[in-house]
């Protein structure tokens, strides 16, 4: 027996249909934790700050106030793109603040980015 098969009930899965059928699923698994491991960080510490993350932030809040994609010092935003001060400004749907949102968007970014590079 190698040590690549699994029993699954009272058949094994040769490490062919092994490698077909888990390996997806190993690396979603691997794309949740990544997920998990950034929000337990962000929701314990905030969501790091640079200067980039201070620009969508502030767009993202620029935005709610119905003034456009404003940057820090009031012009507007057009060297970064807009999707993710956009999505930022969409979760006031559900009473996040852009801040707040900032880590949920980061750690599901993070875990999409993780189980798109590895399929």
């Amino acid at each position: 027996m190698s040590l690549l098969n699994v029993k699954v009930g009272k058949t094994w899965l040769p490490p062919a249909q092994l490698k077909r059928c888990g390996f997806p699923l190993l690396i979603a698994g691997i794309g949740a934790l990544a997920a998990a491991l950034v929000l337990v960080r962000v929701l314990a510490q905030g969501p790091l700050m640079d200067g980039d993350s201070i620009l969508y932030v502030e767009a993202a809040n620029g935005l709610l106030e119905g003034l456009g994609f404003l940057n820090i010092t009031g012009g507007f935003l057009v060297l970064q793109p807009p999707l993710f001060p956009v999505l930022l400004t969409a979760a006031d749907l559900v009473c996040l603040t852009p801040l707040q949102a900032a880590g949920w968007v980061q750690a599901a970014a993070f875990g999409l980015t993780t189980v798109s590079s590895n399929s």
